[in-house]
């Protein structure tokens, strides 16, 4: 068995979409990482919609791997102010 399949398993692979709050909070997790990685490039090849929320900009996560950067990077980022 997979790191995927241990920490995600089959619950996500189906979803149309996935939104993911607090995203900053896997900062340091390298089997979640890893895992999310997976998960992010199978909804992205089956052309899914993936939102994720962190209260910094990605790129002042610490902690995390250049490829979920880069992962993070493929999208549309907007910042929300109150």
């Amino acid at each position: 068995m997979n790191v995927y399949d241990k920490v995600i398993g089959n619950e996500y692979r189906d979803v149309d979409v996935l939104i993911f709050d607090d995203f900053e909070l896997l900062e340091g997790k390298e089997n979640v990482m890893d895992a999310f990685t997976e998960l992010f490039k199978n909804l992205r090849e089956y052309r899914k919609q993936i939102v994720i929320a962190m209260n910094c900009p990605f790129s002042h996560l610490s902690g995390v791997p250049d490829k979920v950067i880069q992962i993070l990077s493929w999208g549309y980022v907007v910042e929300i102010v109150k």
